[in-house]
């Protein structure tokens, strides 16, 4: 490890605002630490990402911020890099950076790390539900009911990719309704999911727990599981508990992708998506939060993407001091492959 000090220790840095001063350091990767900002690198270098195919396109599919970010100060994201056949970029060695600015007036620290990939089987079809949130506060967050051909452009993207594949639909609200059971017909399908309202409670856990049990008692052995999840906002009436529902998907090796969708009344940082990320990150799926319907048919085309063509499971860490919560932190990621770089960026409100 080397260190490079050109102004005050850091601890004093938290104590005394200091203007103009920086902290390098070299750890896991290149580490520079500035007042508000954050530069980290998954390797030393890049010289083995140069052995990669070349990306040509990179996607953030989606990310998380951890329930004990205080603490832990750890963002989750989902990440495809695409080569110019459209095939995913898996390797370990492709090269990362992340760029972190803050509205905070001491030095930041951190890393970034590629922990895992995720890759469906070539060739084995989906069994897939689509969970949506009819309760009434969509007729707020979804005024325009997007979210049903945001669903319709996932299951033409997955079918598309692997035929064969069945695909269910479920609503929730007062009640769990499925709105038709698994099939490869995919027009019967998005014809069904048009009946999707807006009213009611939110009978989340319970939806899950329905779904799941059509998985058990209809388990395809030739087919790969998965269910969608859509809400705006918290469980507001179920009698079963998240815990049981992560261990049943579990069981049945089933993962859940969830989206978090702004409800009406949501202020930014407050934990409504804590449930949905829970379910992602414990069953192996993947989480993404979107503030505006606006972004569903974009999101759910992304998830499709990550479903269909894998995905790289990154931690981004952030360490150094105090986030004031509800604050704003802007990302920029970069990744190197087959030395070709491509960008990709996003806004996180620090969480209460």
């Amino acid at each position: 490890m080397t260190k490079d000090l050109t102004c005050l220790p850091a601890v004093a840095s938290l104590l005394l605002p200091l203007y103009g001063c920086s902290f390098a350091a070299s750890a896991q990767g290149d580490v520079e630490i500035e007042i508000g900002t954050l530069h980290v690198a998954s390797a030393e270098s890049d010289d083995a990402s140069r052995g990669l195919p070349p990306i040509e396109e990179l996607h953030l599919l989606g990310y998380a911020v951890s329930g004990g970010f205080h603490h832990d100060g750890a963002i989750r994201l989902g990440v495809l890099a695409l080569d110019d056949a459209g095939r995913a970029i898996l390797d370990g060695d492709i090269y990362l950076e992340a760029q972190v600015a803050c509205d905070v007036s001491f030095p930041m620290g951190g890393s970034v790390r590629i922990d895992a990939a995720h890759q469906p089987t070539p060739g084995k079809p989906f069994q897939m539900a689509i969970d949506l949130d009819g309760s009434g506060s969509m007729a707020g967050s979804d005024p325009q009911d997007r979210r049903i051909p945001a669903s319709q452009t996932l299951i033409g993207a997955i079918d598309d990719s692997f035929p064969g594949s069945t695909f269910a639909a479920w609503e929730f609200n007062d009640e769990v309704t499925q709105l038709i059971d698994f099939t490869d017909d995919t027009s019967a399908v998005s014809s069904a999911m048009s009946r999707v309202g807006s009213e009611g409670s939110t009978l989340l856990h319970e939806s899950l727990q329905q779904i799941l049990q059509g998985f058990d008692a209809a388990s395809q052995a030739d087919a790969q599981p998965a269910i969608l999840l859509l809400s705006d906002g918290m469980d507001t009436a179920s009698n079963v508990d998240r815990s049981e529902v992560i261990a049943y998907a579990n069981q049945l090796g089933v993962p859940i992708y969830a989206v978090g969708l702004g409800g009406a009344l949501d202020i930014p940082g407050l934990d409504f998506v804590g449930d949905l990320q829970v379910y992602a990150h414990d069953t192996g799926g993947m989480f993404t939060y979107i503030e505006h319907s606006g972004a569903l048919e974009q999101t759910f085309e992304n998830m499709a993407l990550g479903i269909s063509r894998g995905y790289q499971e990154v931690t981004l860490v952030m360490e150094g001091g105090f986030y004031l919560p509800f604050s704003t932190c802007q990302v920029d990621l970069l990744a190197r492959a087959g030395e070709q770089e491509r960008h990709a960026s996003f806004e996180f409100v620090v969480p209460l």
